[in-house]
C-alpha cells in the first residue's frame, strides 16, 4: 500500500486469493487500512456476482486489485482487467490455489505481468508445484518462514476416539446424538467423502450440507449464508473449500477424517472456540493412524484426550442401519418438522436436481440449445447446471439443482418466447403426456 501512487490511474497492485470469501477479507482490510490514504481505490471481483457491476467497479480505475484467478482470467480476456503496469503481485494461499486447480491460470495471469513486477507468495505450505511457481516467476527471492512457539489451541478441549472396522458412521451419528451441539463443522479429506457424510445425516433427520471445490459459487454462498444464519446445523467441508469461512458461533469441529499434518489441524481446530468462548475438538482415528496422531501431538504440544464412543466399540459390522423414525430428543441440530414440499430451506439444502415442466417446445422452434441459452440469460442460471432437456411438440422437461427451482419460477414468471406465454413449473412426474414427435436432446 505504500508504494501506490495515488495519482497514477493504472491498476498497480493484484492479488490473487483462491476464494470470494478470502477476497472479501482482504478487500475489508485493505480499505480500513487505506481509509486516510486518499485517492487509493480497491476493487475486488470474484465468481458469483453479475459481470457487469464488476466491470463497472474495474473501469473506475483502482489502484488495488483483489481477485479469484477465474474472474480475473474472465476479464482479462474481455480487455477489462489490464495488467500492464502493475508493480506487485500477490499470490495469497498459493498452495490452495494449486489445489483447487488454478495453476493454468494462474500461469496466464503472471505472463500478462511486467517481468519487472515483485511478485509476493504466501503458502501455509511449500509444495513442489508451489515451488516451481516460486522458482519460475520469482527472482532473488527471500524466503521468510514464520513458526509458532506454541501451535495449540487454548481454548479448545481436544479428543479422539479410536474407531475400528469402518464404524466411523455410527461414531459420527453417536457422538451427535450424546452432545447438543447447536453448530457443528465436519472436516473430510475429500469432496466425495463430504457427500456422503452430508446425505447420511440428512437420511437422520440432521440439517447438514457440503462444502467443497467442485460447488458453483452460488451453491457456496446459499449454503454458508444458511449455515451462519442457524438453518444448516452442520456444514461438512474439505479443508480447501473451508479456508476462508469465518463463523463465530461453532461449538464443535470433528475431523472425520484425521489431518495430513500439525497445521492442517491447528487450522481445523481453530474454528471453534472463538470470540472468548469454549470450543470442542473430536478426530476420528484408526489404529494405523495412531502414529500420525502422535505426531500432531508432539508437534502442537496440545493435550488430546481418549474419549470412548459406543457405536465404536459395539458396530463391527460395516453396513448402514436403516433409518429409523424416531429422533434424539431436543438436539438443535435436527429439525422438529421435515417439509416435503419441494422449494422449502430444507429441500433446496439437499442440493438435490428437480425436474422441471417449461410450456416451450419443438413446434417453438427451440433447439435444446436454445432452450439452455433462454433459461440461462433469462434466470441469470450457469448454463453448465442445467441438465438433461428432454422435448416434446408443445412442451418440454429439464433438470437442474433444487437450489435453483425459486430463481428460474422467478425469472421466467409472466415471460413469453415468440408471443407464447411462458409456464414454469416443477414436474409431478418423471414424464409427461405422450407426444406424437419427440426431439432428441
Amino acid at each position: 500500500m505504500e508504494a501506490v501512487e495515488a495519482d497514477n490511474n493504472k491498476v498497480q497492485t493484484l492479488i490473487l486469493c483462491p476464494t470470494r470469501e478470502l477476497v472479501l477479507q482482504t478487500t475489508s482490510v485493505l480499505r480500513q487500512l487505506t481509509k486516510f490514504m486518499e485517492g487509493v481505490k480497491i476493487a475486488s471481483v470474484y465468481g458469483g456476482e453479475r459481470v457487469d457491476r464488476q466491470i463497472v467497479t474495474l473501469r473506475r480505475r483502482p489502484a488495488i486489485v483483489v481477485a479469484t484467478p477465474g474472474r480475473a482470467i474472465d476479464f482479462l480476456q474481455r480487455r477489462v482487467l489490464k495488467l500492464e503496469h502493475v508493480k506487485t503481485v500477490v499470490l495469497d494461499e498459493a498452495d490452495r490455489m494449486l489445489d483447487m486447480g488454478f495453476r493454468d491460470d494462474i500461469n496466464m495471469i503472471l505472463l500478462a505481468t511486467p517481468g519487472d513486477r515483485q511478485t509476493i507468495l504466501f503458502s501455509a505450505t511449500i509444495s513442489g508445484e508451489v515451488a516451481r511457481i516460486a522458482k519460475t516467476y520469482q527472482q532473488d527471492a527471500v524466503a521468510i518462514n514464520i513458526v509458532q512457539e506454541t501451535a495449540t489451541v487454548d481454548s479448545v478441549n481436544q479428543f479422539y476416539i479410536r474407531t475400528e472396522n469402518n464404524a466411523k458412521f455410527f461414531t459420527l451419528s453417536t457422538l451427535l446424538q450424546e452432545n447438543q451441539f447447536s453448530s457443528c463443522l465436519v472436516f473430510a479429506g475429500t469432496k466425495s467423502m463430504t457427500e456422503t457424510i452430508a446425505t447420511h445425516l440428512r437420511k437422520r433427520g440432521y440439517r447438514a450440507a457440503a462444502l467443497h471445490g467442485d460447488l458453483r459459487q452460488k451453491q457456496r454462498d446459499f449454503v454458508m449464508s444458511r449455515y451462519r444464519e442457524g438453518t444448516l446445523g452442520i456444514l461438512v467441508a474439505t479443508d480447501v473449500a473451508a479456508r476462508g469461512i469465518d463463523v463465530s458461533n461453532i461449538d464443535a469441529v470433528i475431523n472425520f477424517d484425521i489431518p495430513q499434518n500439525a497445521e492442517t489441524y491447528i487450522h481445523r481446530i481453530g474454528r471453534t472456540g472463538r470470540a472468548q468462548q469454549s470450543g470442542l475438538a473430536y478426530t476420528f482415528v484408526y489404529s494405523k493412524e495412531m502414529q500420525k496422531l502422535r505426531e500432531i501431538i508432539h508437534q502442537t504440544k496440545a493435550t488430546i484426550q481418549s474419549v470412548s464412543i459406543r457405536a465404536a466399540e459395539q458396530i463391527e459390522n460395516t453396513r448402514l442401519p436403516e433409518v429409523t423414525k424416531k429422533k434424539p430428543t431436543k438436539n438443535p441440530l435436527i429439525p422438529t418438522t421435515v417439509n416435503k414440499t419441494m422449494g422449502t430451506v430444507e429441500d433446496e439444502v439437499l442440493m438435490e436436481r428437480a425436474r422441471m415442466f417449461i410450456s416451450l417446445g419443438a413446434l417453438d422452434k427451440l433447439s435444446r440449445k436454445n432452450m439452455v441459452e433462454l433459461i440461462s440469460e433469462e434466470c441469470n442460471v450457469p448454463a453448465k447446471q442445467i441438465g438433461t432437456v428432454s422435448m416434446f411438440n408443445a412442451y418440454s422437461f429439464f433438470d437442474i439443482p433444487a437450489l435453483y427451482v425459486a430463481q428460474i419460477k422467478n425469472g421466467l414468471k409472466g415471460k413469453s418466447h415468440n408471443k407464447r406465454a411462458i409456464t414454469i413449473e416443477l414436474s409431478k412426474g418423471r414424464g409427461g403426456k405422450t407426444a406424437k414427435k419427440t426431439v432428441s436432446a
